[in-house]
């Protein structure tokens, strides 16, 4: 069996340190509170029919908002998540 220097052992024990504080950091971390989806739902008869997330919207075109979250219909209205979703997909 070799003999390790103190200065590897030092430096094992900083990298297993390190490590650890990343993956506790991971693990305890909370997502960012804008970056969810909303749901839109109907007034008539509470069903959610769209949904929207600002967080992603804010890097789209208006005609890719529109694709990828699409207002919604039921009960005869026109339904939006909220009122950045209407103003984000310029309808």
């Amino acid at each position: 069996m070799r003999k390790v220097s103190g200065d590897a052992l030092d430096a094992f024990a900083k990298a297993a340190a390190e490590s650890r504080a990343r993956i506790d950091a991971l693990m305890t971390s909370t997502p960012d509170p804008e970056d969810r989806d909303i749901e839109g739902t109907c007034s008539t008869c509470g069903e959610v029919v769209c949904t929207f997330n600002a967080a992603r919207a804010a890097v789209m075109s208006a005609d890719e908002v529109q694709r990828t979250y699409p207002r919604g219909h039921c009960c005869n209205s026109i339904i939006y998540a909220t009122s950045m979703h209407y103003i984000a997909g310029d309808w």
